[in-house]
Parts: C-alpha cells; sequence; structure tokens
C-alpha cells in the first residue's frame, strides 16, 4: 500500500484547502489513479503551528480547517505515525544532511523539511509533492542523499505542476 501513498507538504495541504488551482488539480489526478496521501508528523506539527500561531488569518482559518471537520479524511489524508526510534533517526539524518550543507543557499528550506522528507521516505511515499522551490531546486540531490546518507529508497520530490503534467490524460 506504501507504493500508493504520496506525500503532501505543509503549504501544498493549505493550497488544497484554498482550492488553489494547480494543487487541487494535483490532488484531484493523483486520488483518480488510485493515491492516497499522507501528512508526515513534521507536516501536522506545522499545520497545529499554523493553527495557533501563524502571522496571517487566513492560513491560521485553513489549517483550522483542514484540521477539524474531518477535512483531511475527506481529502485521503492520513498521518503514519512513526516510533521513537524512527524520529530519533529521522532528526540524526537531518542533522547530518544540514552538515553536509544539502541546502547550501536556501532561503524558504530548513532542517523542519528535510525531516518531512525523510519522514515520507521511512513511510516508502513514492512522491512527495511540495511548492518549495529550494527543495525543487535540489530534488535530485536531496533525493540521492535520502539513499546515500539514510540508507533509504528514492523519494521523488515534484511540484504540483509537474503531477498534472505526467498524470493529465490529453
Amino acid at each position: 500500500m506504501s507504493d500508493r501513498l504520496v506525500a503532501l507538504d505543509t503549504e501544498v495541504l493549505l493550497a488544497i484547502e484554498a482550492e488553489t488551482p494547480d494543487c487541487s488539480e494535483a490532488h484531484r489526478l493523483l486520488r483518480e489513479v488510485g493515491f492516497l496521501f499522507a501528512a508526515t508528523p513534521t507536516v501536522m506539527q506545522e499545520l497545529e503551528t499554523a493553527r495557533h500561531k501563524y502571522q496571517n488569518e487566513y492560513t491560521q482559518a485553513l489549517a483550522e480547517n483542514l484540521l477539524s471537520r474531518n477535512t483531511l479524511r475527506e481529502l485521503g489524508v492520513t498521518s503514519p505515525r512513526l516510533n521513537d526510534t524512527e524520529i530519533d533517526v529521522s532528526e540524526i539524518h537531518a542533522r547530518t544532511m544540514m552538515e553536509r550543507n544539502i541546502l547550501d543557499g536556501a532561503s524558504h528550506a530548513n532542517e523542519g523539511d528535510i525531516i518531512a522528507l525523510i519522514e515520507a521516505a521511512y513511510k516508502d511515499c513514492p512522491l512527495f509533492v511540495t511548492t518549495n522551490s529550494d527543495l525543487l531546486e535540489r530534488a535530485d540531490s536531496l533525493s540521492l542523499a535520502l539513499v546515500q546518507i539514510c540508507g533509504m529508497r528514492a523519494l521523488l520530490i515534484v511540484s504540483p505542476s509537474e503531477v498534472i503534467e505526467a498524470f493529465k490524460t490529453p
């Protein structure tokens, strides 16, 4: 089942809730071909933070909607849990990747993004959908680092528009 589980980052989930065209269309297309979706523990934590502490009231409302009223379930999003060992190892791998400057020069990505990628790889998600340009620009090196440093299978890091291009039928 995990090979049919697509990890979504926080911004993508918020954009789906906001009915942003690219994110909503990518979600619809993936769902049509039988994918389910995962919000990693880090993504869930970021949603919870946005729900209570975000500067923007609109983002706060989107996070509130996602976390209440069964919205995630209706969107086909699960939140797979990691055990304590997986959490500790994820943090160690993330620190190692940061020490190796995997995100060198990134202005919008951080260690939390790396942890979310590692969590998705732990759950054997084949895809991680993000709008984060820093992650997308470094997708190949991040995927390779997951294999090299973490010993995990490669994770395809893609944008909603790449999903649309790949799955839209003519």
